[in-house]
């Protein structure tokens, strides 16, 4: 009898993740909403099923269930959570049921569920009509204004003034029924990821991350390990084991999302799964030498995770940036060659569909590819970030943010 994973996208940045499925001895059904999705011939058997697809996810893992054992579901996105939720519960599989996974999805539940349990959040309020007769009570500007059930920063808006809230509330009000205004945190964006094992967070890696310039935020770079003390980097792990337990999320990843500030750490999100690919199957990878994707699915096929004695920093300092061009026909070989002449690359991956730049970039939809650079001494990330601002701010969307 085999045992069957349901791996739920098979795109070029989940050809590792799908890789990782196979070397854990699991039978590998993926599933993509592109037939010719570049990862489908790693997989054992492939089909064309968006991840959104619920009904037709959860018929084709009782499927599989039925001659052999399903014995997980796996995605790497908000996208697919929702069917993931599904199977656990028509297979009885150990994970997040669908009302956990609901409810962590739904930003303004999930930050209640947080508060009441002692977690420092942002003060916000919820809006569910597109009237102008809404008000923001004492929310003090600046502030973002965000669908609650989107993802891929889609529908995001930085504000400065309460006048500027309904325009951005009606571009919120594209991508949910409801729209949450918070006050904003100008602090440095730190990201976790851990894994659950009945009811005990392992933690598997942490970084920063750095985001677009008002009025959008969308992430652009990130780095590991993050220039933060060790007690605060056990902190922002304790938060995220605290956040999950506040959400019901008892097996199975956590990724979480935090704003440090003074000294403080801010949660604006946690969720069932891990960041994504960019984060977790490179960075963290070329880093630390671990995979948490693959402790994962040794987990799923052995019933509980490795041993491992984790170092609270990474190995390797590694930065990932993602390209956001300003100007057509950019040549992406060029950028590539003049990168890799001056630092260690390791990875540079381009979309093959990018085929036209924008200057107004709002979210990831734009995005066009991801490089990952090595560097010997963590202060030299800081200096890279600068040179590459002034280098290429004409040419790609860059930050100059000081993480010191």
């Amino acid at each position: 009898m085999k045992r069957v994973l349901i791996h739920i996208g098979a795109s070029e940045l989940q050809r590792n993740s799908l890789s990782w499925a196979k070397e854990a001895g699991m039978y590998v059904v993926a599933t993509d909403a592109n037939p010719l999705a570049p990862g489908r011939n790693i997989a054992d058997d492939f089909f064309n099923i968006d991840g959104t697809n619920v009904d037709g996810l959860v018929s084709l893992a009782s499927r599989y269930n039925a001659t052999d054992e399903v014995v997980g579901a796996y995605c790497n996105s908000d996208f697919g959570l929702e069917a993931i939720g599904k199977i656990n519960e028509a297979l009885g599989l150990a994970g997040c049921s669908p009302e956990v996974i609901r409810a962590s999805l739904h930003k303004a539940r999930a930050k209640a569920a947080m508060s009441e349990n002692g977690i420092s959040v942002p003060r916000g309020i919820v809006i569910s009509d597109k009237s102008k007769n809404f008000g923001v009570g004492d929310l003090d500007p600046p502030l973002i204004v965000k669908p609650v059930d989107s993802c891929g920063s889609q529908g995001v808006t930085h504000v400065e003034s309460c006048n500027d809230v309904y325009p951005a509330v009606l571009e919120a009000f594209r991508f949910s029924e409801q729209v949450m205004v918070e006050e904003f945190h100008d602090g440095i964006g730190v990201d976790t990821i851990g894994i659950l094992e009945n009811g005990k967070f392992v933690p598997y890696g942490i970084g920063m991350r750095s985001f677009s310039n008002i009025p959008y935020r969308f992430p652009l770079h990130g780095f590991t390990p993050p220039q933060l003390s060790t007690d605060k980097i056990s902190m922002a792990y304790e938060l995220t084991a605290r956040a999950a337990s506040a959400l019901g999320i008892r097996h199975g990843p956590v990724k979480a999302d935090l704003i440090y500030q003074a000294g403080e750490f801010i949660v604006l999100e946690a969720t069932p799964r891990f960041h994504g690919d960019v984060f977790t199957s490179k960075m963290m990878v070329y880093s630390s030498g671990i995979s948490p994707v693959r402790d994962y699915f040794e987990m799923m096929s052995k019933g509980r995770l490795p041993e491992r004695d984790f170092p609270l920093r990474s190995c390797k300092p590694v930065l990932w940036m993602a390209l956001f061009p300003l100007q057509k026909n950019l040549d992406f070989r060029e950028l590539r060659n003049e990168i890799q002449s001056d630092y260690k690359l390791i990875d540079f991956y381009v979309n093959p569909k990018f085929s036209s730049a924008t200057t107004r970039h709002r979210d990831n939809r734009s995005l066009a590819g991801f490089f990952w650079i090595e560097f010997d001494f963590e202060d030299q990330i800081q200096g890279f970030l600068t040179a590459f601002g002034e280098r290429y701010a004409k040419r790609l969307c860059t930050s100059r943010l000081q993480f010191t």
